[in-house]
């Protein structure tokens, strides 16, 4: 004796045949619906939904990206917005460093005035604001016209402003020359020192500081030109640290004269 099917084997028959004949759909594994798997941009848009840098168009569900729909300004500047203050890739800063911080340049010029033979002075003094621990590129220079043979110095300071002439500091922060009786009965002089050295933030003082050692005590120099030029730089003090050759401007005039 056959048993007839009963309407329950007949209705899972058809329902197994309906899912061999229903397309397969990949659904996606974050909370966009029109976004599969295997969509092309699939990880791209993830991460921006990860970040928090899009949140969906169809608020307030926002379970779909519209991946097919142009962006308007508006939306861009939405985007833009959450992507630099998310933390994610900070657009205001390159390294961690703002602006103001990626380094810098400054030029002060030396002011006319006679100088007295004989004497160490200051030509120039200027106060340098530093954003950031880094290195300073500095250079002072001085040409002009004197009124003897003479030999003489100049150097930069960085926090000191003694103009010591007989104080140990780095041998590449002075230059020294000479000058000899031209046909007018003056002396060209001049030259320029450039020096790198590690600095922290804050203020610094820097100087640019001149001797002369001329053959007649009444000699001053006059019509001269000049000044302290300086670039800064971000980076690690300790990297720039090395073994730098010190010496006083007395010993370097007394090798030259």
């Amino acid at each position: 004796m056959m048993r007839s099917r009963g309407p329950s084997l007949t209705i899972v028959m058809l329902a197994v045949l309906g899912l061999l004949l229903t397309p397969v759909v990949v659904w996606a594994s974050h909370q966009f619906r029109d976004v599969p798997d295997d969509h092309v941009f699939h990880e791209d848009i993830g991460w921006l939904a990860d970040n928090q840098v899009t949140l969906g168009c169809n608020p307030p569900d926002n379970d779909l990206f519209c991946p097919d729909e142009g962006v308007t300004r508006g939306q861009m500047a939405a985007f833009m917005r959450r992507l630099s203050e998310g933390g994610v890739v900070d657009a205001s800063t390159v390294g961690g460093l703002s602006p103001g911080n990626l380094g810098g340049a400054f030029s002060v010029a030396a002011p006319l005035k006679h100088i007295p033979s004989q004497e160490s002075v200051s030509v120039v003094t200027s106060n340098v604001d530093m954003p950031a621990a880094g290195t300073l590129t500095l250079t002072g220079e001085m040409f002009f016209y004197i009124g003897w043979e003479h030999v003489g110095a100049i150097w930069t300071e960085v926090d000191d402003g003694s103009c010591d002439i007989d104080k140990n500091r780095p041998e590449s922060s002075i230059t020294t020359y000479g000058t000899h009786r031209s046909q007018l009965l003056f002396g060209n002089g001049g030259g320029a020192a450039t020096w790198v050295l590690p600095v922290g933030r804050g203020r610094h003082r820097v100087d640019l500081c001149f001797y002369t050692d001329t053959n007649t005590g009444d000699s001053q120099v006059g019509d001269y030109n000049g000044g302290i030029t300086g670039i800064w730089g971000p980076g690690n003090i300790s990297t720039t640290q090395e073994t730098i050759s010190e010496v006083t401007v007395s010993e370097l005039l007394a090798e030259h004269g």
